[in-house]
């Protein structure tokens, strides 16, 4: 077996507060400068070049390695049954993009022992289809190949996408016309973080660009084709605050966002002519997104005293005077309203009740009243009653633990297309008519060897606070039985319970696989966000290890067999838990974790920090540095604690949470290790990957394999 590295321990004082020549947020609120030492700072190298930390990451993969090689026999297992339940060959459901008027239909197809896609174009009329991508090519001698942002000009006759082989997310644009198949020289600009990019006509493009922190703060536009270079139209020099963009469904209006995650500003334009006009100020609190119908802007809103959300509207000519802005869907402390969209005959909405998902649609009208959503809460018993017509239709499922979402929608369209499934019941798509209300299934998702009546799943909640978890396991499971545990709960991000078929090899052993839906995630409505966050984020870690003694209380679990799984900021979850209850788990599982939360908020010169001030706190504030102490799972490692076996992965180009955290906390775990602590704690660091793994859709399994082989050969 190969030994893990032993990195030199060299203190290094970190400072905090109002240090000079850094910014660390608003002078006025900053503390007098004050430092702790960290032994492991120096692992942290921007550059991604100092060779003696790249020859530790090099140890670490052998060691992790090593660790799992007596257990080849039973990763190739894993890895086969995996295999055995992923349809190698098959297309997605086929979608239009602007208008169901096209005459083209877009999809991707995946093929037998290719890693990656084809994205076609189907002709509706001839039922011809010719490729437009072959991502299998384009990934050819390179070991990462991300690409996203598919798209085409408005017109259809350009094809677009971004691409990015190192997993840093920078990417290149590409656009190819389709009819010449030859490719434009997107040259004149640059790489573009995250992809994002959206055609506004059928020769132009807005993009942003991000600052040396990666923070969205222009946005840039270009003329296809043009000798005119790129040209800025917004900027935001606020470094608390993100640019982004969205265009209207009519394809009428480009909306400019500048926002954090409290507060939002909107400017808006013609896309004819790009003229920002600005929509209000920044207002504490205050967040909202527009579209536009026919004269009207259509306003989802929020504010901190009414927070799950309503829904305005306002004529056009209007829009500036917020006075003018008439309820259309009032708030409802119970009703969390997760989003509007719009076609040329319907706005329809989707909210959240206790958990479960209801989809709302309806018609507009020159006539068409404030809809009163009190009795939503009903729902569960029976459908809108007269008293509320003006809803046209809500559909929901009786079960009680299922995911339902709009998959695709045109604004031309009287169909729409609704995606469901459960923890037991692969996905399907509804083609769903908004006169005639009625539905039908156009397309179920393949499990090859699956029998979705061997299983069943439920939802329990806590004793305390009432923290929902859903679960899922083989029928006929044995009480006390290992169990998967997985959460996340940062940014109002919800987990759903949906169908994942790489968790069958847990449930055919045995286990039992649950999520728990913890504060700081919006399962129960944007005040389940809000009680998550800043000086309330130890709910977040309180909830996760109450719902893990909710399963060993309730017989579902055996109290030494629990494995806790989490990603990026699931990785500060589960991490936080265990150094809280290292005696709670026997094995962690963190993906690309977020661990090292002191040391990272106090540094404005790293990705995401300062945005993300309004999520954790600002540690330069001796109020938030101590609160953020208190659950900072670097920070809180002690000597002789007998720590769970730990697998952490990392990327040494990810922008998100940077490789240092991951390398630094199991490095220091280790120097303070009993030595008759015999449990195993080891790192796997991706050298050309980013935040989200392989994006080879086989290395991913085996990915997921090696994950699954550390936890049951433990």
């Amino acid at each position: 077996m190969s030994n893990f590295p032993v990195p030199k321990k060299a203190p290094v004082d970190v400072y905090f507060g109002n240090v000079q020549g850094s910014f660390r947020g608003n002078p006025d609120n900053l503390s007098e400068p004050f430092s702790h030492s960290d032994d492991y700072f120096w692992l942290r190298d921007d550059s991604r070049s100092n060779q003696e930390i790249i020859q530790i990451i090099n140890q670490e993969n052998l060691y992790t390695k090593s660790i799992l090689e007596p257990h080849e026999e039973l990763n190739q297992q894993i890895y086969s049954e995996l295999l055995s339940y992923m349809k190698e060959d098959y297309s997605t459901f086929p979608t239009y993009e602007y208008s169901s008027k096209s005459p083209y239909k877009y999809f991707k197809e995946f093929s037998s022992g290719s890693g990656y896609y084809m994205y076609k174009q189907l002709d509706t009329k001839t039922g011809l289809t010719i490729t437009l991508l072959d991502v299998n090519e384009l990934a050819k001698d390179h070991i990462q190949c991300d690409v996203t942002s598919l798209s085409h000009s408005t017109d259809e006759k350009y094809f677009s996408y971004c691409v990015d082989f190192d997993g840093s997310e920078k990417y290149k644009l590409v656009i190819q016309d389709i009819i010449s198949n030859q490719f434009i020289n997107t040259d004149p600009i640059p790489l573009i973080s995250y992809g994002d990019f959206s055609w506004i006509n059928s020769n132009q493009i807005v993009y942003t660009q991000t600052d040396s922190s990666n923070r969205p703060y222009q946005l840039w536009l270009w003329s296809i084709g043009s000798e005119t270079p790129p040209s800025l139209i917004f900027e935001e020099t606020n470094s608390e605050l993100s640019v982004g963009f969205y265009i209207s469904t009519d394809m009428k209006y480009l909306f400019v966002t500048s926002s954090d995650y409290d507060s939002s500003q909107i400017y808006y334009s013609p896309v004819e002519l790009i003229k920002l006009v600005k929509v209000t100020d920044l207002i504490k609190g205050f967040k909202y997104t527009l579209n536009h119908h026919e004269g009207y802007f259509y306003i989802i809103s929020n504010t901190l005293e009414n927070p799950n959300w309503m829904i305005s509207r306002v004529q056009v000519d209007e829009l500036l005077d917020l006075t003018k802005w008439n309820t259309f869907i009032p708030h409802n402390p119970d009703v969390y309203i997760c989003s509007m969209d719009l076609t040329s005959t319907h706005l329809f909405f989707e909210v959240k009740i206790n958990g479960g998902t209801y989809f709302c649609t309806s018609k507009f009208s020159s006539g068409l009243s404030t809809i009163h959503m009190t009795n939503l809460i009903d729902f569960t018993k029976d459908y809108l009653t007269s008293e509320f017509a003006e809803v046209n239709w809500c559909i929901f499922w009786p079960q009680t633990v299922y995911v339902l979402s709009i998959h695709s929608s045109t604004y031309d369209s009287e169909t729409i297309y609704l995606l469901e499934d459960s923890l037991t019941k692969p996905y399907t798509i509804m083609e769903y008519n908004f006169e005639t209300k009625s539905s039908n299934i156009v397309y179920t998702k393949q499990v090859p060897n699956y029998n979705q009546e061997l299983y069943e799943s439920k939802r329990i909640y806590d004793d305390k606070t009432q923290v929902p978890i859903s679960l899922v396991y083989k029928k006929g499971i044995q009480p006390n039985a290992p169990t998967y545990l997985y959460g996340y709960g940062s940014y109002g991000h919800t987990i759903e319970p949906n169908f994942d078929y790489q968790i069958l090899p847990l449930l055919d052993r045995g286990w039992v696989y649950a999520i728990a839906h913890v504060r700081g995630g919006s399962f129960l409505g944007y005040s389940w966000y809000l009680q998550g966050r800043l000086q309330n984020k130890m709910n977040t870690f309180t909830d996760f290890i109450a719902c893990a003694e909710r399963l060993i209380n309730s017989g579902y679990s055996d109290p030494k067999s629990i494995t806790c799984d989490g990603r990026s900021a699931g990785g500060l979850l589960v991490g936080a838990s265990m150094v809280l209850r290292p005696d709670l788990f026997k094995n962690v599982i963190m993906g690309v974790p977020f661990l090292d939360v002191l040391n990272t908020m106090c540094d404005s010169t790293i990705p995401l920090t300062v945005e993300e001030w309004s999520q954790w706190g600002n540690p330069n504030i001796k109020s938030d540095y101590y609160y953020m102490s208190l659950y900072c799972p670097y920070t809180n490692l002690k000597p002789g604690i007998k720590y769970p076996n730990i697998f952490a992965t990392g990327g040494l180009y990810d922008p998100r949470v940077q490789y240092w955290e991951p390398l630094k906390f199991i490095t220091k775990l280790r120097a303070l290790k009993d030595p008759s602590n015999t449990l195993i704690q080891c790192l796997k660091i991706e050298m050309e990957q980013g935040h989200f793994g392989g994006s080879d859709r086989y290395k991913h399994l085996k990915e997921t394999a090696e994950q699954y082989t550390f936890v049951l050969s433990r």
